[in-house]
Parts: structure tokens; C-alpha cells; sequence
């Protein structure tokens, strides 16, 4: 509730700021990078709306055109005077960001703000579920989606994509299809259960909101998570906890998603370009064509492990205390 007043504050007490960075906020009022996403609705099963970076390339009156911040004019033209003001004072070139991945450090950069690369640091959220890790030839046949139930997560199309997989074994007479569980809630929560009961879906099951404990019991027990979203997103959890659980993860090819995951060592990339035929291609082939790296998976454990996080980010006090002493220190006026 502070609000970034205290920049300014901490900055003239020669205090050193380290901002951790959880979403775009930075450079796009709505945080995310994505036009429309508060408005998309869900249209003849496909997704809407598209990644943006208008603000970043020709200014942020983009942003206030189009209200892209909770679909208000006024709201978006407060958050956007405020990030111009932060901007013209210099403020980023004397404060630390601790940025959650690579590419998102890379876009802050881009954006050419003010920020001092010097500055910008990577610190990964981290995960400490501590779950036996179950020996593959002994999971079930099922695959996990977990996450927000919205328009821009992919959930449409996983949905089609498992509708064509059971066609293909009830017309083929197979037997066995992977079940697909979803963990979540959101806009289309409704929608999901429809489209279960409408296409008779017998291979899907909508389990809602569960608790974190059950939801890394699922992902232990399963083939792969299941990650088809259409954004850049920060750097979603449930992957750090599939990776806890020594599951591999089908996520779409761009985004933070994408980078988190090594196409054929520790899951799947999903072309977005014709999303639903490449989910069905990648579960149809899973199990004979998809080889289990059990050592890349337990290299990603790691390095989203708490031990790597206090390693992090004792790394970075030090450095930001050291960077900070070779600056003139401005007394305060009034405290």
C-alpha cells in the first residue's frame, strides 16, 4: 500500500532499493504484455486476444487508448503518468530489480527505461514440496493441467485436443486413452464443465480448486504437466513443482514457459501456430516416442531449489550493499 513513493524516499536516505519484478508492470500498465486480456471473451472454442508491446516501442498513451488496465481510461492514464514520472526522474537507473527469468530481464532491458544493466538481477522463485519422486514406469496414464481457468491459458484448445484423442479410440476400438485431470478455477470454470458434459468427454475429469498438497500429489503420479498458455506469464509455479516431483512438462514453445522447459530433456514444446493438432500428436506419441530424462529433470529441481534461492539472493544483498557504497549517500530532509 506504499506505492512506489517509497523509491524516492529510501533513495534520498541513501538507502539502496532492490524492486523484485513479478510481472511487466514496469513497462505495460496492465502488467502483462497482452492486449485485451481483461476483456477477451471466449468465442467458438478459440482464444482471443494477443501478446503486445505497444507501450514499449511507441509509448504508453497506447496503453490509455486502448484501457488496458481493468478496461478503465482513468486508471490506466494514473499508472501510466505514474511510470512516465518514475522515468523522467531517472529513478530506475538508481535502484536494483530482481527479475524472475532471463527473458524477463532481457524485455526490462529493452525497453530502455533507465535501467542500469549492472543492476538487474536473475532470482528464481523456488519450491520445497520434498515429494517422493515416483519411478515412471509406475505413474498412471494421466496428464495435468493446473493453473487459472481463462481464455488465455490454452484451455480451449486442450480441451478440443483431448475431444479428437477420444474420438480416434472409440472409432479405432482402443483401448486405454490418457485421462486429462484439470486443477484450477477461473472464467471459464462453467465452460470446462459444458464442454465435458456436451462432447460426452469420458477421459477428462474437472476436480476445481484443490490444495496445493493434492495438486503435487496429482502432478507425482502423472505423465506430464500440462501447460498450453498463450502469454509471456512470469515464471508459473506448477512448472517449479513438476520439476519438484521429477514430472516433465508440455508447454507452449514461447514465454517463460517455453524457456523453462528443454524440448526432448525435460518435456515438450507445443508450436502455437497450430496448437491443438501439436497436443494431440505430442500425447498420441507420448508413451513410445518420449524419452524420460530423469537427470535434466533433477538439474531443474535444483536450480529452482530453496538452497539455490538463499545462494540468490545472498549474492545479491552483497552485491547491491557494495555497488550502493560507492555512491554519494543524500541526507534526508525530513524523515
Amino acid at each position: 500500500m506504499i506505492g512506489t513513493a517509497i523509491y524516492e524516499a529510501a533513495l534520498e536516505c541513501g538507502v539502496p532499493v532492490i524492486q523484485t519484478v513479478h510481472n511487466f508492470r514496469l513497462v505495460c500498465p496492465c502488467g502483462i504484455l497482452y492486449r485485451e486480456a481483461q476483456k477477451v471473451k471466449l468465442t467458438g472454442g478459440h482464444c482471443g486476444g494477443n501478446e503486445c508491446r505497444e507501450c514499449m516501442t511507441s509509448g504508453l498513451h497506447n496503453a490509455i487508448k486502448h484501457k488496458c488496465y481493468r478496461d478503465n481510461m482513468i486508471l490506466t492514464a494514473i499508472i501510466a503518468a505514474a511510470l512516465k514520472r518514475q522515468r523522467r526522474l531517472g529513478i530506475y537507473s538508481r535502484i536494483s530489480f530482481a527479475c524472475l527469468s532471463e527473458l524477463q530481464r532481457d524485455i526490462l532491458l529493452d525497453a530502455n527505461i533507465g535501467i542500469d544493466p549492472r543492476g538487474v538481477y536473475i532470482k528464481r522463485n523456488h519450491s520445497s514440496c520434498n515429494h517422493t519422486w515416483i519411478p515412471y514406469s509406475e505413474r498412471d496414464n494421466t496428464f495435468v493441467y493446473a493453473g487459472r481457468l481463462e481464455s488465455n491459458k490454452g484451455i480451449a484448445e486442450l480441451l478440443e485436443a483431448w475431444r479428437t484423442l477420444e474420438k480416434e479410440v472409440y472409432i479405432n476400438q482402443k483401448e486405454g486413452c490418457p485421462a486429462l485431470i484439470i486443477c484450477g478455477s477461473g472464467e471459464l470454470s462453467g465452460y470446462v464443465r459444458k464442454s465435458i458434459d456436451s462432447h460426452d468427454l469420458h477421459y477428462v475429469n474437472y476436480i476445481g480448486n484443490i490444495g496445493h498438497k493434492s495438486v503435487t500429489e496429482l502432478l507425482s503420479k502423472a505423465r506430464a504437466l500440462i501447460y498450453p498458455t498463450g502469454m509471456i506469464e512470469g515464471q508459473p509455479m506448477t512448472i517449479v513443482e513438476a520439476y519438484e516431483t521429477g514430472t516433465p512438462v508440455i508447454a507452449t514453445d514461447t514465454g517463460n514457459a517455453g524457456a523453462m522447459v528443454e524440448d526432448g530433456r525435460t518435456g515438450r514444446h507445443i508450436q502455437t501456430d497450430d496448437m491443438i493438432n501439436n497436443i494431440v500428436n505430442i500425447i498420441r506419441k507420448w508413451n513410445s516416442d518420449y524419452t524420460y530424462n530423469e537427470t535434466a529433470l533433477k538439474e531443474k529441481a535444483e536450480l529452482y531449489s530453496p538452497e539455490r534461492a538463499k545462494a540468490t539472493v545472498d549474492d545479491i544483498l552483497s552485491d547491491v550493499v557494495k555497488r550502493n557504497h560507492a555512491q554519494p549517500v543524500k541526507r534526508c530532509k525530513n524523515l
